[in-house]
């Protein structure tokens, strides 16, 4: 017997082995091929993608530097608005101190100012006072209607008048006058209750003595027997005379002002067109004409009551 020969079976065998193989392979690279594609695909997505953000922070950028130029073209002027705000505030600063130093002369100035009328007005008063004194009028009248016949002023003080009458003695507190003998005497309230206080005693309604009672309907005379002045023309034309006298203090005060600040850094006064020289001209003009003013009124004053002060007083201001 011979044995079977196998060979043709194994070398089938073999090919079939290898084709396997092969196929496998084949289906390998292809897999591989496959996958690398994908991979080059999401890669070229991956790209576009970094390429949009890019170009995005690009545009972003371009955006950011252009404004960033707009806000230094537009720094540059506000900055030199600033430069210029701070010179004007410096300028400020320095006509604040010269203000500040003028203001210190005009304050000094016008306490000088009003320490000289007081005084001046203390003295006329003191004068007017005495003067008074023996002074005879027909009668006083009082507000309420009520009067004193032939008076003689015995004393001026700061609470009223001492007087005698046809019927005896009295004091006059000033609020029972009416603004004529106020004007003329210059009383006011602040020293008369200090003088009150001094006295020791609570303000009284005045002291009558033997005072005839007032005849129902009664009224008393507007005016003085003509051998008397009239106190309510006198009261005016001394409340005139003593107005152009204030006037004149004024503008003494003002053209000490205006002299003093010529020449200096500020041509012209605060508000003015004119300069300092020249407020200086017109207020020497003005207080010429108020001394001229002041004279006339003196004038018509003596024409009135030529024993009145005021109307034999001196002025040595010319």
């Amino acid at each position: 017997m011979f044995e079977p020969d196998h060979s043709g079976t194994f070398g089938w065998l073999s090919a079939l082995i290898v084709l396997v193989m092969v196929g496998i392979g084949l289906s390998l690279l292809v897999d591989r091929r496959f996958e690398l594609s994908s991979s080059d695909k999401q890669l070229k997505v991956d790209v576009e993608k970094n390429f949009a953000v890019l170009e995005g922070i690009r545009i972003k950028h371009d955006r950011a530097l252009g404004e960033l130029t707009e806000l230094e073209k537009t720094r540059s002027p506000q900055a030199k608005e600033l430069s210029k705000l701070q010179e004007q505030g410096e300028r400020a600063k320095e006509r604040m101190i010269d203000l500040n130093g003028q203001v210190g002369k005009l304050q000094s100035a016008v306490a000088a100012v009003q320490k000289e009328f007081e005084g001046y007005a203390s003295e006329y008063r003191n004068q007017v006072w005495q003067a008074a004194v023996g002074e005879k009028q027909a009668f006083i009248a009082f507000r309420d209607g009520r009067r004193y016949e032939d008076v003689t002023i015995l004393r001026v003080t700061a609470v009223g008048m001492e007087i005698s009458h046809r019927d005896g003695r009295a004091r006059i507190d000033f609020k029972d006058l009416d603004a004529s003998w106020q004007e003329r005497f210059l009383w006011n309230s602040s020293e008369r209750n200090t003088a009150l206080a001094g006295e020791n005693e609570v303000p009284q309604p005045p002291a009558v003595q033997n005072t005839p009672s007032t005849p129902k309907g009664f009224k008393p005379a507007s005016k003085a027997p003509a051998t008397v002045p009239d106190p309510t023309a006198t009261g005016k034309l001394r409340a005139d005379l003593i107005g152009w006298n204030n006037k004149i203090l004024m503008l003494k005060m003002q053209l000490q002002e205006a002299q003093s600040n010529i020449g200096s850094k500020q041509k012209s006064p605060p508000g003015s067109l004119e300069t300092w020289q020249q407020r200086a001209n017109r207020l020497s003009a003005e207080l010429n004409q108020a001394k001229v003013n002041r004279d006339m009124a003196q004038l018509k004053l003596a024409a009135v009551a030529p024993s009145d002060p005021l109307s034999n007083a001196s002025y040595s201001d010319y």
